[in-house]
C-alpha cells in the first residue's frame, strides 16, 4: 500500500491512497491521461490533507435567538502544494449579537457573476475538525488580500456570503432584517472594490499624495461652510477675498498648479467603473458604518481621503473647463463627462452618510424605494435579486413606517411587490403612476409598479416629492381595500370621461446628441401639428371646454399639451402670467420652426438620393423611353439626314447632362451629410464658442438659451405619449397603449388623472395622463360626476 503524509498545523496526517502497486501493475491497460490528471488534482486538493472524506460545514440554527448573526475570524491561509498555486482560505465562524457594538468589522464587496454554484473552497475550523464550504471567486480574492495585507484583521469580520446560510431562505429573510443593525454596530467596513491594476494603483497613490498636503482636509471639516465662496474665488480670480479665505484660495491654486496636470484621469475612471459603486446593497453597507476603508488590491484609502480625491477632481476639472482656450478632442470630453456621470454614485453615498451621521435623520422606506429605483432613463442601480430593490434599503429607513411591514422573503417577487404597492397606495395614490411598461416581472397586476424595471418620474411631478397639479381639487384621505390573495385593490375615485379618438404621432428623443438630452425637433413639429388638428375638432364639439376659444387661449392650450404644462409652472414662480405666455409662445415657435426646417432639409436630401433616381428607370423594359413614330423618323431622315443626326445627338447630350447633373447633386449632398456625421462624431469642442456657432447658422440668442433648453427638456418628458380626444371634448396626452373606449379617472387623494380600461366589473391600469381642463380639479369641483369604487386587477 502506498501512503503519503503531510504536515498540517503542526500535526502529521496520513492520507492512504487506495491503490496498491500490485493492482496498478496487474492492470491489463495503463491508466489514461485523464485518470492521471484526475488523481493529481485530488492529491493536490487541500481537502485531501484530512483523514477520510472532508465534511461540509453544517450551519447551526440561529433563528431561535433574535438579534444573533455570525462573523468570521481570518486564519493564516493554507499554502498550495504547487509553486504558483493559490492558497486556500482558512476561517473560524463565531456567533455575535446586535448588542455587541464595535467588536467586529464588516466587508462590503461585489458578489460577481453568481449564475453558477460557488466553486472556491474554504476550510472552516471547528471543534470537530476541519469542514469546508464554497464561495465565489471575488470574495476569495478579497479575503485573501485582507488576510495578507497590513490591515487590522484581528477583529472578526461580517461577510454575508459566508455568515448567512444562503441555502436557507428563512434564515436569509431573517438576517436581511438585521443588516441595518449589523452595519451600524460594526467598528468599520472594508470596501473591496476589486483587484488592483496599474491605473487604479496610480489613482490611489496620487490621491494619497494630494491628501498629504493637508489642503483639502480643511473643507471636509471646519472650513466646509466656506467652501462654496472659496470655490467661486478659485474659478474667478476677479472675486475679492481676504484673510483666511484668501489663504485657502491661494493654497488651492497652488495645489492645482502642482497636481492639476498630473491628475490620473484613466485611473479615476478605472476605479469608479468598478461594479461596487453601482450596487444597491452598498448604500446601507457604506452609509451606516461609522468608518470606511476603500481597498483596491494592495492599495487602500480612508473615506475622507477617497472623498478628498473626488473633491480635487471636481475643482481641477471645473478650473480646466474655465481656463482652456484651445479646441478639445471629443475623446477627452467623453472621458471627463464619463467621470462626471460615474461620480454621481459616490455623491449618493456622501449625501446619505451626511443625512444619517451629521443631520441624524433617516428617510421613510417608501421615499427611499422611489429615490433609488426611479432612474429616469439613466443606468439603474444594480441588484442581483428583484426583491433586493426593496429589502436592500430597509437598513437605512426609519423604523416607524407602515411600509416596513412588508414581510421579508425571497422567491416570491410578484407577491412582495404587490404587498408593498398595496400598503403604499393607501398613503400615496399617485404611486400607481409608476406602474409603467414594459415590466420585467410579467406576473404583476396592472396597478403594481415593477421596481426592477426602468421607471420615470411621473409627468405630473417636478420631482418625486413635488406634484405640479391637483386633479382631485380637494385633499381627502384614501379608503382603499387591498386583497393580496386576489392581487386586487379598490380605490375610491371619479371616472371623468371616455376616450373617443387617439392620435398617431409621438415625440421622440434626439439620439444624435452625445453630451446632452433633448427632444427630436422634427418629431415635435409633427406632434404640434397633430395637436392643432385635435384642438380644431374639439373646438367644434358642443359642450367641450375648448369650444370656440380665442386664438391666444388655444395657443396656450397647445403648449401645455406639448409639455404637460410643466414649463408654464416652472416660469410662473419667477415671471408674471403675461410674461410667461409671451415667453412660452416664442419658445414653442422656435422649436416648431427648427423642427420644420429640419424636416424640409431631410426631404430635400431624400429627393436627391441616388436610389431615388435609379428607381425611376425601368432597365428591363425601358418603358420610360418614348421614341417618335416610325413615319416621323423616316420623313426626317429622308428630308435632311444631317439634321436628324444633329437632333438625335442634341437630345442624347441633353439627356446625359441631366443625368450627370442629377448624379453630381446626389453625390455632393450625400457626401455633405456624411461629412456632417463624421464631424459631429470626431471633431473637437471649444468651450465658450457655443453661442457663436449657433448664430453662424442663423439662430438667435434665445435659440440657445437656458429657457428653450428647459422647454425642450419638458417636451422630452412627454416623449412616447399619444394624443387623445374624449367624448366630452377634452384633449390630453396618455400612454401609447391608450385605445378608444378607455376611461380618464382621478383617485381620491391623488393629484393626477389616469387612463383605465374596464373589463367587466374590474379595471386595468394603463398609465398616467395629462388632460387639459381637469388638471386643477375643475371637473370634480363642478359636481357633475359622482365618486365610485374602482377595483383594479
Amino acid at each position: 500500500m502506498i501512503s503519503f503524509s503531510f504536515v498540517w498545523d503542526g500535526g502529521i496526517i496520513s492520507n492512504p491512497i487506495n491503490q496498491s502497486i500490485n493492482e496498478v501493475l496487474a492492470k491489463a491497460q495503463p491508466p489514461t491521461l485523464y485518470e492521471v490528471f484526475k488523481a493529481m488534482a485530488l492529491f493536490l486538493s487541500p481537502f485531501q490533507r484530512f483523514d477520510g472524506q472532508p465534511k461540509r460545514y453544517q450551519y447551526p440554527d440561529i433563528s431561535a435567538t433574535p438579534g444573533v448573526f455570525r462573523v468570521i475570524k481570518l486564519l493564516p491561509p493554507l499554502e498550495s502544494c504547487l509553486p504558483f498555486g493559490s492558497p486556500t482560505l482558512r476561517i473560524e465562524i463565531w456567533q455575535a449579537t446586535v448588542k455587541d457594538s464595535s467588536t467586529f468589522n464588516a466587508l462590503s464587496y461585489t458578489w460577481g457573476l453568481c449564475g453558477s454554484a460557488p466553486d472556491r473552497p474554504v476550510i472552516v475550523e471547528t471543534a470537530d475538525g476541519p469542514r469546508w464550504i464554497h464561495i465565489f471567486q471575488p470574495l476569495e480574492t478579497a479575503l485573501l488580500e485582507l488576510s495578507t495585507a497590513p490591515h487590522d484583521t484581528s477583529w472578526p469580520i461580517f461577510v454575508d456570503q459566508i455568515c448567512i446560510n444562503q441555502l436557507d431562505r428563512d434564515e436569509k429573510s431573517a438576517q436581511v432584517q438585521l443588516m441595518g443593525h449589523i452595519y451600524t454596530k460594526c467598528k468599520r467596513v472594508f470596501i473591496w472594490i476589486g483587484p488592483g491594476n496599474k491605473s487604479s494603483n496610480q489613482y490611489f497613490d496620487f490621491t494619497k499624495e494630494v491628501c498629504q498636503e493637508g489642503v483639502l482636509a480643511r473643507f471636509l471639516g471646519q472650513r466646509s461652510t466656506a467652501f462654496i465662496d472659496i470655490f467661486d474665488a478659485v474659478m474667478d480670480t476677479d472675486i475679492s477675498v481676504e484673510g483666511t479665505d484668501k489663504e485657502d484660495r491661494d493654497d488651492i491654486l497652488s495645489l492645482l498648479a502642482v497636481y492639476g496636470d498630473r491628475f490620473p484621469l484613466d485611473g479615476i475612471i478605472n476605479v469608479l467603473q468598478r461594479t461596487w459603486f453601482s450596487r444597491l446593497w452598498i448604500i446601507q453597507e457604506a452609509c451606516l458604518a461609522p468608518d470606511l476603508v476603500f481597498v483596491c488590491g494592495s492599495r487602500s484609502l480612508c473615506f475622507d481621503c477617497f472623498r478628498s480625491g473626488m473633491l480635487f477632481y471636481t475643482i481641477n476639472n471645473t478650473h480646466w473647463t474655465n481656463t482652456v482656450t484651445h479646441t478639445i478632442p471629443k475623446d477627452e470630453v467623453r472621458r471627463r463627462n464619463l467621470v462626471f456621470n460615474l461620480n454621481k454614485n459616490f455623491i449618493r453615498i456622501i449625501q446619505e452618510r451626511r443625512a444619517i451621521h451629521t443631520i441624524g435623520e433617516k428617510q421613510k422606506f417608501s421615499d427611499l424605494v422611489l429615490k433609488y429605483n426611479v432612474n429616469n432613463g439613466k443606468p439603474k442601480i444594480g441588484a442581483s435579486l428583484p426583491e433586493d430593490r426593496l429589502f436592500g434599503l430597509l437598513g437605512i429607513a426609519t423604523e416607524n413606517d407602515t411600509c416596513n411591514d412588508v414581510r421579508v422573503r425571497y422567491g416570491e417577487v410578484a407577491e412582495v411587490y404587490t404587498e408593498f404597492a398595496g400598503i403604499l397606495l393607501t398613503e400615496k395614490p399617485d404611486i400607481i403612476s409608476l406602474s409603467q411598461h414594459p415590466k420585467r416581472v410579467s406576473t404583476l397586476p396592472s396597478w403594481v409598479p415593477d421596481w426592477s424595471g426602468d421607471l420615470n418620474t411621473p409627468r405630473g411631478y417636478q420631482d418625486l416629492t413635488k406634484p405640479v397639479f391637483n386633479a382631485m381639487g380637494v385633499s381627502s384621505p384614501t379608503q382603499s381595500h387591498f386583497n393580496l390573495a386576489q392581487k386586487s385593490i379598490i380605490l375610491p375615485g371619479v371616472v371623468c370621461d371616455k376616450v373617443l379618438r387617439v392620435g398617431e404621432r409621438f415625440m421622440v428623443k434626439d439620439e444624435d446628441l452625445e453630451f446632452a438630452e433633448s427632444i427630436d425637433c422634427p418629431s415635435a413639429a409633427q406632434f404640434f401639428d397633430e395637436i392643432d388638428s385635435f384642438l380644431e375638432i374639439a373646438s367644434n364639439m358642443e359642450g367641450s371646454p375648448l369650444n370656440r376659444v380665442e386664438e391666444a387661449t388655444r395657443l396656450q392650450v397647445k403648449i401645455r399639451l406639448s409639455d404637460c404644462g410643466l414649463t408654464e409652472k416652472y416660469f410662473t414662480d419667477t415671471l408674471g402670467p403675461e410674461e410667461v405666455s409671451k415667453l412660452l409662445a416664442v419658445l414653442h415657435q422656435k422649436t416648431d420652426q427648427w423642427g420644420k426646417r429640419l424636416i424640409r432639409d431631410y426631404h430635400y436630401a431624400e429627393a436627391y438620393r441616388m436610389s431615388r433616381f435609379l428607381g425611376l428607370v425601368d432597365f428591363k423594359t425601358l418603358s420610360h423611353w418614348a421614341p417618335p413614330s416610325e413615319l416621323d423618323v423616316l420623313a426626317m431622315c429622308a428630308k435632311d439626314p444631317m439634321l436628324a443626326v444633329a437632333e438625335w445627338s442634341t437630345a442624347l447630350v441633353s439627356c446625359c447632362i441631366d443625368i450627370l447633373g442629377a448624379v453630381k447633386t446626389s453625390i455632393l449632398i450625400s457626401a455633405f451629410r456624411w461629412f456632417l456625421r463624421v464631424r459631429r462624431r470626431f471633431s473637437g469642442i471649444k468651450f465658450g464658442a457655443r453661442d457663436e456657432a449657433f448664430r453662424a447658422v442663423g439662430l438667435d440668442a434665445l435659440s440657445v438659451s437656458k429657457d428653450i433648453i428647459e422647454y425642450q427638456a419638458n417636451l422630452l418628458r412627454n416623449a412616447g405619449q399619444t394624443l387623445y380626444l374624449t367624448q366630452k371634448g377634452y384633449v390630453g396626452t396618455g400612454p401609447a397603449s391608450t385605445k378608444p373606449g378607455d376611461s380618464v379617472a382621478v383617485f381620491t387623494g391623488g393629484t393626477i388623472p389616469h387612463i383605465l380600461r374596464q373589463q367587466g366589473l374590474n379595471w386595468t391600469y394603463i398609465g398616467e395622463t395629462y388632460c387639459e381642463g381637469i388638471m386643477n380639479g375643475e371637473l370634480v369641483q363642478q359636481g357633475e360626476i359622482s365618486g365610485v369604487n374602482i377595483c383594479m386587477v
